[in-house]
């Protein structure tokens, strides 16, 4: 994804555009949206927090070796499919 501006009737990248883009080609452009404020991001937080506070320590145990068990899956998957001749 690249960063773009709307000017004088024209959409003009802020960034490089990737090598692999082709002339003509088209392309999907959507507006940015604004950052949260401190506001929306504290009741964001406090939400989360209400949200897990009744989660015990044994599900939350189970919760972060699932995860454990998924990355390191993922890796060896990533691994094999670098290793796979094109």
């Amino acid at each position: 994804m690249i960063r773009a501006i709307y000017r004088k009737g024209k959409i003009q990248p802020v960034d490089a555009v990737p090598p692999a883009w082709s002339e003509g080609q088209e392309l999907i452009v959507e507006e940015a949206t604004a950052a949260p404020t401190s506001a929306e991001l504290e009741a964001w937080s406090a939400d989360v927090e209400a949200a897990t506070a009744d989660i015990s320590d044994e599900e939350h145990d189970r919760f972060m070796a699932v995860l454990a068990e998924l990355e390191v899956e993922s890796k060896e998957l990533g691994r094999r499919e670098m290793e796979r001749p094109s």
